[in-house]
């Protein structure tokens, strides 16, 4: 199953609390209608980008209905760092990026091109374009130009757009069920990977002792793994799933890979 959840691409444009805890729980308990509704009783959660911060606030939530939680590059994990940190270790480029990026949703951009705008997307995602058809790209303008509820929403969970005003790392020793196994996959060149590239090692080292953390490194990948790298995402994925199939009884090990 692939999901658009409340707010985004196809879903209802639900209106969203103004509390980054409350549009949270307002996610976390759509997804848990969606599977009510669909019959699961347990699964295999995957999560991109925001998709992954809510999985991991999913799983904190409703910690028996899934198997095994895979983060495909996750937003939302580290802290926010300090501004004069903020100067030290990043370009005056990246900073005014993301201080323009901190004040507009994200598809602001998109929705501000008016009929331009399907041209302007091609041109300025050919990378998407050589993944998929071209119409694809067309189905992400048209999905995004609609009432942005789901970007709002986000808007008051985020800090300086990169930052989530909640982070996971804090929260995930405690709320986290300590034998719930996780794989975290990250593009060696993501943009959310490269705000702390030791994301995947402070993860593991916030579980208990004994959690199974499978971690992953794709080449030469992008924020958007799966669309850069869809060839060495899915095999990644398709390995964690024999992990998953061949541990019938659940039982993990701390493992790295």
């Amino acid at each position: 199953y692939a999901l658009d959840l409340p707010g985004f691409a196809r879903s209802t444009r639900i209106p969203f609390p103004e509390e980054a805890e409350a549009v949270e729980a307002a996610f976390v308990s759509a997804l848990e209608r969606w599977r009510e509704g669909v019959g699961l009783e347990r699964f295999v959660l995957l999560g991109h980008s925001l998709g992954g911060f809510l999985s991991l606030s999913y799983s904190m939530t409703h910690p028996y209905r899934v198997r095994h939680l895979i983060l495909d590059d996750p937003w939302g994990l580290v802290d926010p760092i300090a501004e004069e940190e903020l100067q030290q270790k990043y370009s005056l480029l990246f900073r005014s990026i993301l201080k323009i990026a901190s004040r507009f949703k994200p598809f602001d951009w998109i929705r501000g091109t008016g009929p331009l705008g399907p041209h302007i997307l091609r041109r300025s995602r050919r990378d998407l374009g050589r993944v998929f058809r071209e119409d694809f790209l067309d189905y992400v303008y048209h999905s995004n130009v609609q009432n942005p509820t789901g970007e709002e929403g986000y808007f008051c969970m985020q800090h300086r757009f990169a930052w989530a005003k909640r982070p996971m790392l804090h929260r995930i020793g405690t709320d986290l069920n300590p034998d719930l196994p996780v794989s975290i996959i990250y593009g060696a060149r993501s943009w959310v990977y490269s705000l702390d590239k030791s994301v995947m090692e402070l993860f593991s080292g916030a579980r208990p002792e004994g959690s199974y953390v499978g971690t992953y490194l794709v080449d030469d990948a992008t924020h958007h793994v799966h669309a850069h790298k869809p060839e060495e995402f899915n095999e990644t994925v398709r390995e964690i799933l024999e992990i998953v199939d061949s541990s019938a009884d659940m039982t993990y090990c701390r493992a790295s890979t």
